[in-house]
Parts: C-alpha cells; structure tokens; sequence
C-alpha cells in the first residue's frame, strides 16, 4: 500500500514536467515548419531576382543593338522629331532620269561605303533612302563635328549644280567631301548650316541649302544690278536643321543673270556648318 501511494505521488510530481516537454516539442516542429516556409519563400524570390536580372540584361543588350543611347530616350524624355517637310525635293531632268537608272545601286547593302565614289547626282539619290526616324539613329559619332570650305577663286555653274567647295580650312569629323562639295553627316543631331554667296557685279543669283534632298533655306545676292552703283553685296544664310547620320546637305545654285559666282581675296563664297544638340 505504501509504494502504491508513493508510486502516485511519483507520477504527480512527473505530470506537469512530461507535459512541458510535450509543448516544447510540438512548438519545435511548428518552428520547423514555418522555417521551412520561408526559406522555401527565399529561394523562389532569388529565382524571381536572378530572372529579373537576366531579362534587365538582356533590354540592356537590344538598347545597345538599336542605337538607344541618348539619355533622354533611355529617361523616358522624347527629342524633337524631325519636322514634315512638305516641298518636294527639286531635280532637273539629267537627276531625274539618273535616279531612274540606278535603283538597283541605291539597294545595294555596301551603299554608304560607295558614296564617296559616286557622282553628285548618285549621292543626292542615295541621300534620300536614309533613315528618317529620329528615335532609332543614333550617332555615329560622339565627338564634335564641324566643317568651313570656300570656293578658291570664281566659277561659273547652272541651274540646280552644286557649289564644289574646294578649299577645306576645318572638317572636324570627316563628313566634307571637296570632290563634290557634299557634306555627309557623321552624326544624328541638331545642325546650324551657314553659307555665304556673292554675285559680280552687275548680276545676281540665288543659292539654295538642301538638306536629304529638300530646300532648306535660300539666299540672293544682288550686286548693283541696272544701278549705277559699282559695289559687290553678299548674301548669307543661316538654317538650324535636325538632320540624322548619313544624310547630305549642300549648297547649289538656284537661278540668275549668267551663273557666275565671286570668290576671290576680297570677297570669299563659303560654306560652315557644325553640330550644336
């Protein structure tokens, strides 16, 4: 009787104590389980960050291939589009027929390699198959570009031929070409284009900025024409012009008295141009 008293006594002592421990390891394997929880919340969120990454590499990789590489595109700022220019660009005959002739060279793969090689007239054509999308060119070219050509003495040209400007005092990215007086935009960008003309005296003509086929601006000169003054009066221009890489801009006569153009050590007919944005 005694040890059964003090069996129960035993095991009274003992409940509380087997119970704890009963608690503490139920709450054990409730802490496992919400650790198993979470790390399996933690690896699908590094899945999710490593494929986030991954794609942000990847739009990384096609701004690159596309050419987005103005900040203002990449900030979500858009650049001034190139304005519609309604007027038709202006040919004679000859550049007309030319163009006709040549489709199957404008098509050609290698046609910015062979523009220098080709005549005024070809170049021009070319000019007008550029890209004309201001948000997908790009420069060509981050560094500045500036050119200032004149004419080395008087000439003599007709109705719509370019001015060969053949001497070069400044052409800071390359794109002037003295052969055929066309200057080939290195670089995407807004351009200020100044040219400077001068008639002999008793004459006058007009000559005209193109810019990718279409005038842009014009200028006349008109020295005492039918006056009984003597004097020599220059015309200058001035154009801003948002123009994209591998586009041609030049100036060419319009229309005059006899087509002779000044330029000698007292009056200089010129061409500048440079990229400002």
């Amino acid at each position: 009787m005694k040890e059964n008293i003090i069996l129960c006594f035993s095991l009274y002592l003992l409940f509380p104590t087997v119970c704890s421990a009963a608690s503490i390891d139920e709450r054990f394997q409730n802490m496992e389980h919400v650790i198993q929880t979470l790390l399996a919340e933690n690896k699908a969120l590094k899945n999710r960050l490593d494929n986030l990454e991954e794609l942000q590499h990847r739009v990384l990789l096609l701004e690159e291939n596309c050419g987005f590489f103005d900040k203002s595109i990449r900030t979500g700022d858009t650049p001034s589009h190139i304005p519609d220019i309604h007027e038709e660009p202006v040919f004679s005959n000859e550049e007309q027929a030319d163009t006709a002739n040549n489709t199957e060279e404008r098509s050609s793969p290698d046609r910015d390699s062979m523009a220098r090689k080709m005549s005024p007239q070809h170049r021009i054509v070319t000019s007008s198959v550029a890209s004309s999308s201001w948000h997908l060119s790009k420069r060509a070219v981050e560094s500045e570009v500036a050119f200032h050509v004149y004419l080395s003495g008087n000439r003599v040209y007709s109705s719509h031929e370019i001015f060969k400007f053949d001497v070069e005092t400044v052409d800071v990215g390359g794109g002037f070409n003295t052969a055929d007086g066309i200057f080939d935009a290195p670089a995407t960008g807004l351009y200020v284009f100044s040219w400077t003309v001068a008639a002999p005296q008793g004459s006058f003509f007009s000559a005209e900025l193109i810019v990718n086929g279409a005038v842009q601006g014009v200028v006349e000169s008109d020295s005492d024409l039918g006056g009984p003054g003597n004097g020599v009066h220059p015309a200058t221009g001035v154009v801003l012009a948002n123009v994209n890489a591998g586009n041609h801009v030049f100036v060419r006569f319009h229309q005059g008295t006899s087509g002779h153009v000044k330029s000698d050590s007292y009056m200089r007919t010129s061409f500048s141009g440079w990229l400002l944005l």
